[in-house]
C-alpha cells in the first residue's frame, strides 16, 4: 500500500492530536473531583446519621435511668411484676413515636443490683444511599437497690381473752407469717431486728 504525501500529513496530524490528548491535564481536576465527591457526600451523611444516633442514645439512656430508679425504689419482689413496671416506665419515657424505634427492654436483678438494657433502631437519612438502611443504638444502666435497716416491734395480746375462739393460734400464725415475709427465709438478716412486747 502506498501513501501519498497528503495522506502521510493527515496521519501525522492525527497522531499528534492523540499525543496531545494523552498529555492534556486541563480536565484532571474535574475528573478527580467527580470521583472524590461520592465518598465526601457519604462521609458527610455518616456524620449526620451518627449525630442523630447519638441523640437517640441520649434519650435511651435517660429513659433507662428513670426506669431503673423506679424499679430500684419499688417494694415489689415478684420478677414479672417488676418487669411489667419497668416496661411501663420505659414506654412512658421513650414513646415509640419519637425518633428511633425502641426494641425489647431487658431486665435482670441479682444481689440487689438492677440491670437494664435496650436497643433502638434508627432509619438512616444519607447512609441509606450506601446500602445502610438502619442503625442499631444500644444503652444499658445499673442501679443498686438501697438497703436500709428495719426494726419491727410486735405488740401481742396474751391475756386470758385470747384463749377463746382460736384467737391465740391465729395470733401465732400471723406473727410467724409476718416474720417469714420480712426475713425472706433468711435466718439472721443483718439489717432486720425484731422486738416482742407481750401485754
Amino acid at each position: 500500500m502506498k501513501f501519498s504525501a497528503r495522506n502521510t500529513g493527515r496521519l501525522a496530524g492525527y497522531v499528534d492530536r492523540i499525543r496531545q490528548f494523552a498529555t492534556r491535564t486541563g480536565g484532571n481536576v474535574a475528573m478527580i473531583f467527580g470521583i472524590a465527591v461520592i465518598p465526601m457526600i457519604l462521609a458527610g451523611g455518616a456524620a449526620v446519621d451518627y449525630s442523630r444516633a447519638f441523640h437517640v442514645q441520649q434519650r435511651l439512656s435517660m429513659a433507662l435511668d428513670a426506669t431503673a430508679l423506679a424499679v430500684g425504689a419499688s417494694t415489689k419482689t415478684n420478677f414479672n411484676e417488676l418487669n411489667t413496671l419497668a416496661q411501663n416506665y420505659f414506654n412512658a419515657n421513650y414513646p415509640a413515636a419519637e425518633l428511633g424505634v425502641p426494641g425489647t427492654l431487658q431486665l435482670s436483678i441479682a444481689d440487689g443490683t438492677v440491670s437494664l438494657s435496650a436497643t433502638a433502631e434508627l432509619e438512616t437519612v444519607i447512609m441509606y444511599l450506601a446500602g445502610i438502611q438502619t442503625m442499631d443504638v444500644q444503652s444499658s444502666v445499673e442501679v443498686t437497690k438501697e438497703q436500709s435497716a428495719l426494726e419491727v416491734a410486735l405488740v401481742l395480746d396474751n391475756t386470758g381473752s385470747m384463749n377463746y375462739s382460736g384467737k391465740i393460734g391465729a395470733l401465732k400464725q400471723a406473727s410467724t407469717d409476718l416474720v417469714d415475709i420480712l426475713t425472706g427465709g433468711e435466718e439472721n438478716p443483718p439489717l432486720l431486728k425484731f422486738a416482742l412486747v407481750p401485754f
